[in-house]
């Protein structure tokens, strides 16, 4: 019985040093069918508690192995991760806070320029955000189709005719609740940073204060009343000697004077 578990212990250390040299999990399967086989036949000892411990420690250490190196692959999986870029992202943009019209851009190109003009209507609401005036989304416009017909041949060949068309893009963005100087200088900085074949169309919206009607009105009342006393006697001339002025520009600044005092008049009048 001694010889043949000295056989057996050495067929087992064989085993695990081959074991121990490939750390591939395919070849724990018939290590453990060896010893499986092989322990039937031993007699219970000291000496089979010892390999089973050394087994023990043997797939403990094969386990932290294959555990640190699905932990060394995490991190690279998540680097391997794709970022969009942010020229790729979608512009945002300030809310309104009144929703008051200020100003709308309109752009436009021919059929050759539309990916600049898209680039450039893009361009337009990155920098509106920069500035943090609110603007609307780009709108799309009605394409503007023009077609001519031009003969190719006069006289007997005219009937022989070409066709030439033109479409027309447009794209336009809506401002609001901004300063008129903000806009000014944001649609100054558009001109300058214009791409070619793309022109430039804004539509702006002044508010005045209730009564700038009147403030006007004073305005001229005190230019008239410091103006020298010769234009102040031109209006009440004959209308032969306005017609005898030498420039137009006289005859349209006497014409104003006129009404001014007229309106003086019936104030002073009431």
């Amino acid at each position: 019985m001694a010889s043949r578990s000295m056989g057996a212990l050495r067929q087992l250390g064989a085993a695990v040093s081959s074991a121990s040299r490939t750390s591939t999990r395919p070849m724990a399967a018939p290590i453990a069918r060896a010893f499986s086989t092989s322990s039937g036949l031993w007699n219970q000892s000291t000496s089979s508690s010892v390999t089973l411990d050394h087994l023990q420690k043997q797939s403990e250490t094969l386990a932290q192995s294959s555990a640190n190196a699905s932990s060394d692959v995490a991190p690279a999986k998540d680097e391997e991760q794709f970022v969009i870029p942010e020229c790729l992202q979608p512009t945002e943009s300030h809310a309104p806070t009144h929703g008051v019209h200020v100003a709308t851009l309109h752009l436009r190109s021919y059929a050759d320029g539309v990916p600049n003009l898209d680039l450039f209507a893009d361009f337009a609401r990155k920098a509106a955000y920069a500035i943090g005036i609110p603007v609307s989304g780009v709108a799309h416009l009605p394409t503007r189709t023009s077609l001519w017909t031009v003969p190719r041949s006069p006289f007997v060949h005219k009937k022989s005719q070409e066709n030439f068309w033109r479409k027309t893009h447009s794209r336009s963005i809506k401002v609001f609740d901004a300063n008129d100087q903000v806009v000014d200088r944001w649609l100054h900085f558009l001109r300058i940073h214009a791409l070619p074949g793309v022109g430039q169309k804004a539509d702006l919206f002044r508010y005045h204060e209730l009564g700038v009607g009147d403030k006007l009105m004073d305005e001229a009342k005190a230019l008239q009343r410091s103006g020298s006393p010769d234009a102040a006697d031109s209006s009440s001339k004959p209308q032969t000697e306005s017609n005898q002025a030498t420039s137009t520009a006289e005859s349209i600044k006497k014409i104003a004077d006129g009404i001014v005092e007229q309106e003086m008049a019936r104030e002073e009048q009431k």
